[in-house]
């Protein structure tokens, strides 16, 4: 049998930024912020990252993808993540960016 344990909460939301002091502050020194190449020119990321550099002591960011999902780039975010003894995973942008998260997620709480 193969069972995996995720400790994740999702949260979608367009007023976020309004919110995150209050709901990331509780979450850990350590912050894993996974983003794709094309996301980190946003407004939304440029905000939302400046935002929990002022609330986590360590911020790691593993934006080292384009468009495609592959194990090579989820073994990267998952070493970053184990070698960085992060306590929060936060995905923002695209759909591989979230896939991606949610996979390192997985995978770096399970062995």
């Amino acid at each position: 049998m193969i069972s995996f344990f995720s400790p994740s909460e999702i949260v979608i939301s367009w007023s976020l930024l309004d919110e995150i002091g209050e709901y990331f502050s509780w979450l850990g020194e350590r912050v894993l912020v996974v983003a794709s190449k094309k996301d980190r020119s946003s407004y939304l990321y440029n905000e939302f990252l400046g935002i929990l550099k002022k609330i986590y002591e360590e911020v790691i960011i593993f934006w080292e993808f384009e468009d495609k999902i592959d194990y090579d780039i989820i073994d990267t975010g998952v070493l970053l993540a184990k070698d960085g003894k992060v306590d929060t995973i936060v995905a923002i942008g695209c759909e591989e960016a979230i896939t991606i998260g949610k996979a390192i997620s997985l995978f770096s709480t399970n062995n």
